[in-house]
């Protein structure tokens, strides 16, 4: 049976198992959803980049973040593509400003961007970011298309240890984690064959002025 979405996955840690009754198939999307959380904190690949529209709304310091967020790559304004700063700990001096402007220096929360002054106007901007994978909700995804192994050895890790097999999680464990450690190898080996073009226009080598507006 070929791996190919979220039903076959179900089908197939079942197999693994040798079970079909339904107190473990009723468990088994609990065990994925348990897998795919570890892949997701353990991946970073460029299939995983992913670009979203954030408007910071007038007056607001904070905007929310895009549906998946899982870390951050980049954020610049779509009207010039000039980029946000990423806030130092330097930075944060500069933090809490109350009187309004384009805001320049960001930080990621828990489920918002923070910026260092309330915005004088709406302002569109482009988020890249790094998001999360949902075989739940998308069925099927580029992650099992390329590794279903990967989903497959971490979700019967997963239920291995709910059932605290302690002899199949120490046949799952290694599995699983060899299969992120050569999805990380391959992608950081793609990566490094791209050669990427400079913009000097984009760079942002020096600390930003809160009371200039600009640079240093």
């Amino acid at each position: 049976m070929a791996l190919t979405n979220f039903t076959t996955l179900k089908t197939a840690i079942a197999s693994e198992f040798s079970r079909s009754d339904t107190g473990f198939t009723n468990a088994v999307p609990d065990y994925v959803l348990r897998a795919e959380a570890v892949l997701n904190r353990r991946l970073r690949t460029h299939q995983m980049r992913a670009t979203a529209t954030v408007t910071i709304s007038s007056s607001a310091s904070t905007a929310s973040l895009p549906t998946g967020f899982l870390s951050d790559i980049g954020l610049h304004y779509t009207s010039d593509l000039s980029q946000l700063t990423p806030a130092t700990d330097a930075d944060l001096v500069y933090w809490g400003a109350t009187d309004s402007g384009q805001p320049r220096l960001y930080r990621v929360g828990a489920t918002v961007y923070e910026f260092e002054r309330p915005a004088d106007q709406a302002y569109a901007t482009k988020a890249v970011y790094y998001k999360a994978n949902n075989l739940t909700s998308d069925a099927t995804n580029w992650l099992m298309t390329n590794y279903p192994d990967a989903y497959l050895y971490a979700s019967c890790f997963e239920a291995a240890a709910a059932r605290q097999a302690k002899d199949r999680m120490a046949i799952y464990k290694p599995l699983r984690d060899e299969i992120i450690e050569e999805i990380n190898r391959l992608n950081s080996k793609t990566q490094g064959r791209v050669r990427m073009r400079h913009d000097a226009s984009l760079a942002r080598g020096n600390q930003f002025n809160i009371n200039t507006g600009g640079y240093l």
